[in-house]
């Protein structure tokens, strides 16, 4: 299908719509106008190129949309400023060079926009995601700050920020008290704090790989008692310490492949 057939349009009490793997280019706004019941939209695997403003206005319902592996390059400011009971959006693998402030997804608890090519975010794209638990940035292009971007985001259990030259673990990330688990993964971290690690006592997995790290210091995970997954592959590490995994009692899986 290269478009939206004007019957689907008519189908006032529509909840649930997928339209995945097909050819659709185009998105109608007097469409969805009529769909008042949505809840959930999957239009993954199509050729949009941009999710247009208020298209969803009239979708007060949704919870769920998903526009992954298309070709958009911008999703409007003003796109879900309806949608306030949204909790997951999916813009994967797509075009996306900007993300900006939508203060209006703040009950939104999973975001993942991995696969873009987003070098910007307005800092309040994620700073009110106060409710998000999950949010995967991975292989992007990111030069923001991601300090002022996690600020507010106390409730985060899972980020991924991979692939994005980041040569550092972040302050904001140290503060993340409920994250469970942490990928930094294909950046280029050479350093890992002590007291960064010491806060995050809910951390469960952490992976690291690819990244320009020389040591694990002594006593990094004294903290991280419920620690059951390290992967710290492809790096420069040349010695870990004696007691790096002193009070990882219930620790798993430990990858440290290829180091020096």
């Amino acid at each position: 299908m290269r478009g939206i057939p004007e019957a689907v349009c008519k189908l006032l009490r529509l909840e649930n719509l997928a339209l995945d793997n097909n050819s659709i280019e185009l998105l109608k706004p007097d469409c969805f106008a009529n769909l008042t019941q949505l809840r959930s939209l999957t239009m993954n695997n199509n050729r949009l190129t941009e999710i247009p403003n208020h298209i969803f206005d009239s979708n007060k319902l949704l919870q769920l949309v998903n526009f992954n592996v298309n070709n958009i390059n911008s999703i409007g400011l003003y796109v879900f400023s309806n949608a306030s009971i949204l909790k997951n959006l999916e813009s994967i693998s797509n075009r996306i060079e900007y993300l900006p402030g939508r203060a209006y997804l703040i009950n939104v608890t999973i975001l993942d926009v991995s696969n873009n090519l987003i070098s910007r975010l307005d800092p309040l794209a994620l700073t009110l995601l106060q409710e998000a638990s999950e949010i995967r940035l991975h292989n992007n292009h990111i030069t923001s700050t991601v300090n002022d971007i996690l600020a507010n985001n106390s409730n985060l259990k899972s980020l991924t920020v991979t692939g994005s030259a980041m040569r550092g673990i972040p302050e904001a990330v140290c503060k993340l008290l409920r994250l469970e688990n942490l990928a930094l993964d294909n950046n280029s971290i050479e350093l890992l704090k002590p007291d960064c690690f010491a806060n995050l006592t809910q951390l469960r997995s952490l992976t690291m790989n690819n990244n320009r790290l020389t040591e694990i210091p002594n006593h990094i995970f004294d903290s991280n008692k419920l620690l059951q997954l390290v992967n710290f592959n492809e790096n420069n590490i040349n010695s870990i310490g004696l007691y790096v995994f002193s009070n990882a009692s219930i620790l798993k899986n430990l990858e440290s492949i290829s180091f020096r």
